[in-house]
């Protein structure tokens, strides 16, 4: 806890706190009114009536009352400091059983803690007692909105990031951090920009791009007087994340149409929160997503916080919209801020005033994605129906974001998920990264080894670049890739791993090196391909990301990019919204109708998110086929097992992207047989 020694009206303890209440009994004090005076006719006395024992008495009770109030605050604001600078050991892999219960004794620490500000804010505000600052109250907040957003990063479950949202916004606009820079302490301004950081990342995942825009502009000011003011030796690096965010912002803003009041149109990023079940007829049970793991390792391209473009979309699309809002919050394990418009008058606040706690337990229990976690009680999961309803809701699998990682690193995670996953759940990886070249000598076969031969059997000829720690002349690590034989990543280390179900994505330069892999056990296993070459009309990567996990992400998105569309009307977009969820409807009715299609396929589909990276797979290929400048193989996904070619020429799904073509107005963009041409396009309601 930091030490309040340094203030200018220190508290006092509790026994010198009796002691001057004790001299103040013997000590001078004005006459009391009313009081019986002696004869006139002797000199007046100048000391005062004794001050009744009762008095006395009835204040120091007060004042041990309160001082004890404040060494409770103490206390629970020391436990909540340590529990939460513990959190910082735990280990970032392994079960909930690992982490659950410090998780739930911390949010329940905090629990505590936040009430008991709540209803004794003025006494611990009083500088007699402990002079509690507003920016204290912030930090608490702070703390607790970071709680939420690890929980979040623990089990996936987006309505989490709503309620961290909650607590950064009422700190926000309750202005706890704003009469810092008065202070003059550049510890406390580092605390209030990195309050402002971890804001804008919470809005980032939450798709809040006005508040991300007011909180960038709030932060670039904040840093601009923290440099003026200290003169402080890390400068440069703040600059940086201002940087880094607007970058990122810009890359995200540039491919999102406008309309014609110059705002950009609704973008949906998650998966509804009620998809259709599948069709599937298989009588084994479903199949089901439980752990991925997102592995950006592109030397160069556009990040926040960790987080590159493309994990940042994949991220989204592993995940079904919350099923509430910030406003839709009910009940939380922590009190809200809202209860705190009275609490902050400066009268001492009634208990009724107060938000109080839900009545059972400070934490519940919702599912993971295969088990059932014990989680703090949010305004996702109260009022919900049983135990049992919410399992059944909680579908977003558990995600290991990795940016840069070593290939040890990488094995290290692959190896824990594996060992997570059940027998009716799935792993899955998604790899976005350099390509590494070939290994053999292609210009002359002649001179390829047995073992080179070997090697690419046993899928060891090519695969893509991880990241290699190195340290430079100021003793700093550096990530740069690894572009070494022993550094890479390669198709036969994942072999050990494909005993339980694997599905894998990969987006590189160099995806086809993961086109064969062999699969040894006979469990189900796809791998999902990336282009490894655009034409030339297509932006760098490095500037909007990639174009094919953009498909993945957001289809709709995808064709607006190979189709330059800038602006576009709200209801056309809505109109190609439909227009897009219709022609993948019908690539998933021609995938399950289908009777050659793999059977990992179609166990695969049992999943909603694993379904939908297939069927847009599926669209993505046909768009691009169609598309005028995408001309070589190259330029298209594969997939290992392959999908079936009837289906990426279907003539029913090239005609509803005509249909698509002609609602957008980008008809010039693509090639059709001549029997589209007069087709008629249905209106689509929104």
């Amino acid at each position: 806890m930091e030490s309040r020694a340094n203030k200018s009206n220190p508290p006092p303890t509790v026994r010198n706190m009796a002691e001057e209440t004790a001299k103040a009994s013997h000590a001078p004090a004005t006459q009391i009114e009313g009081a019986v005076g002696k004869d006139e006719s002797q000199p007046k006395s100048t000391q005062p009536p004794p001050i009744s024992t009762s008095a006395v008495m009835q204040t120091d009770e007060t004042t041990l009352k309160n001082q004890k109030l404040v060494e409770e605050f103490q206390y629970l604001l020391e436990k909540s400091q340590s529990l939460f600078a513990g959190l910082r050991d735990l280990p970032p892999t392994g079960s909930n059983r690992q982490w659950k219960p410090y998780f739930e004794k911390t949010f329940e620490v905090y629990t505590k803690l936040w009430k008991f500000q709540q209803i004794h804010r003025a006494i611990l505000e009083d500088k007699n007692y402990y002079g509690l600052k507003r920016w204290e109250i912030g930090e608490i907040a702070s703390k607790i909105g970071q709680l939420y957003y690890h929980y979040y990063l623990r089990t996936s479950e987006t309505n989490y990031l709503n309620e961290a949202s909650v607590f950064y916004q009422a700190i926000h606009d309750r202005q706890y951090f704003k009469d810092i820079l008065d202070v003059r302490n550049s510890a406390l301004m580092i605390k209030k920009m990195r309050y402002y950081a971890r804001f804008i990342v919470v809005c980032l995942l939450l798709n809040n791009n006005d508040d991300i825009r007011h909180l960038i502009s709030e932060l670039e000011a904040l840093v601009d007087e923290y440099v003026k003011t200290f003169k402080p030796g890390d400068a440069n690096e703040w600059h940086m994340v201002i940087e880094e965010i607007t970058t990122f912002m810009d890359a995200e803003k540039k491919l999102i149409p406008i309309n014609a009041d110059k705002k950009p149109v609704q973008v949906a990023h998650r998966l509804p929160a009620h998809v259709k079940s599948s069709k599937d007829k298989q009588t084994t049970p479903k199949l089901r997503l439980q752990e991925a793991i997102l592995v950006g390792n592109y030397q160069h391209q556009i990040k926040f916080s960790e987080l590159t473009l493309d994990m940042y979309r994949m991220l989204q699309s592993l995940e079904k919209e919350p099923t509430s809002n910030r406003s839709g919050s009910t009940t939380t394990a922590v009190p809200t801020p809202s209860s705190e418009a009275d609490a902050e008058k400066k009268d001492a606040p009634s208990s009724s005033k107060v938000q109080k706690l839900d009545e059972q337990s400070t934490v519940k229990s919702t599912p993971s994605a295969a088990q059932t976690t014990t989680v703090p009680v949010t305004g996702a999961t109260a009022g919900n129906g049983t135990v049992q309803e919410r399992m059944a809701k909680r579908v977003n699998p558990h995600k290991y974001l990795l940016h840069r990682p070593t290939l040890s690193q990488l094995m290290v995670y692959i190896s824990t998920a594996f060992k997570d996953i059940s027998d009716t759940s799935a792993m899955f990886i998604y790899l976005s990264a350099d390509g590494m070249s070939k290994r053999e000598d292609t210009t002359n076969p002649a001179a390829v080894t047995e073992g080179e031969k070997a090697m690419k059997h046993l899928g060891y000829s090519a695969g893509i670049t991880t990241s290699q720690r190195k340290t430079n002349d100021k003793g700093v690590v550096d990530g740069v890739n690894s572009t070494g034989v022993a550094g890479g990543l390669y198709p036969g280390d994942l072999i050990p791993f494909t005993r339980k179900p694997m599905f894998l994505i990969v987006d590189s330069n160099n995806s086809l090196a993961f086109k064969d892999m062999v699969n040894v056990f006979d469990q189900p296993f796809m791998a999902i391909l990336s282009p490894i070459e655009y034409p030339s009309s297509v932006q760098d990567k490095s500037e909007i990301g990639s174009l094919f996990t953009l498909f993945l992400h957001a289809p709709l998105l995808g064709f607006c990019a190979v189709s330059d569309i800038g602006n576009l009307e709200q209801t056309v977009w809505n109109q190609c919204v439909v227009r897009v969820n219709e022609i993948e409807a019908k690539i998933t009715d021609l995938l399950y109708a289908h009777h050659e299609i793999d059977p990992s396929v179609l166990r695969f589909m049992q999943d909603d998110f694993l379904r939908s990276f297939i069927v847009r797979t599926v669209l993505c290929t046909v768009i691009l086929r169609c598309h005028l400048s995408f001309k070589e193989e190259k330029s298209y996904p594969a997939t290992h097992p392959p999908l079936p070619q009837d289906v990426l020429s279907s003539s029913e799904v090239i005609m509803m992207l005509r249909d698509l073509t002609v609602l957008a107005d980008v008809t010039t963009y693509f090639s059709f047989p001549a029997s589209y041409l007069n087709t008629a396009v249905a209106p689509s309601e929104p």
